[in-house]
């Protein structure tokens, strides 16, 4: 695997919750690049970290209207498609999430067991051992069906040194 998308939208704790999924990519992938496109709320968990080589800014609100669609549809599919993905994680399973995994164009798309919306007819759902689990269990599902081995769970949290800097003072 060279280029790996991952596609957690929002929430800030739904967006920790996914975190071991980079550790596991990179563990198991140390060459590949990972990019995870992600709403403003919570990029900056997302920010700095050694484990996520590019993030993708989700701007939902140009997308609210159908005038707004026709104008950002065709920035960010270039955006996304910037890379060409070898695979996709679709770790929301909501249209919109399905949404920008069929406009990455990876041949490889898997998404978490539980998806709605129709995403299901975009990705393929992971039904791994872990299906009715903790939902960080069923994310890391999603990992091992990439083909990641997972010896044990992971949050890297990192504090960049603008952000230590800011706290000390």
């Amino acid at each position: 695997m060279k280029n790996i998308l991952v596609v957690k939208l929002s929430a800030i704790g739904d967006v920790i919750h996914a975190l071991p999924v980079s550790y596991a990519i990179k563990e198991q992938f140390p060459e590949a690049h990972l990019t995870w496109v992600v709403e403003q709320a919570a990029y900056p968990i997302l920010e700095d970290n050694p484990y996520i080589d590019d993030i993708i800014l989700f701007e939902k609100a140009k997308f609210r209207s159908f005038g707004g669609f026709l104008r950002a549809i065709r920035p960010f599919r270039r955006r996304l498609r910037v890379r060409r993905y070898d695979a996709s994680l679709d770790l929301q399973g909501l249209f919109k999430s399905a949404a920008i995994a069929f406009n990455a164009g990876a041949k490889l798309r898997i998404g978490t067991a539980n998806m709605r919306e129709g995403a299901h007819l975009v990705s393929r759902p992971v039904a791994g051992a872990h299906a009715a689990g903790h939902i960080v269990e069923r994310y890391l599902d999603v990992a091992r069906a990439l083909g990641c081995r997972v010896d044990e769970v992971r949050f890297p949290v990192c504090i960049s040194p603008r952000d230590a800097a800011a706290a000390d003072a």
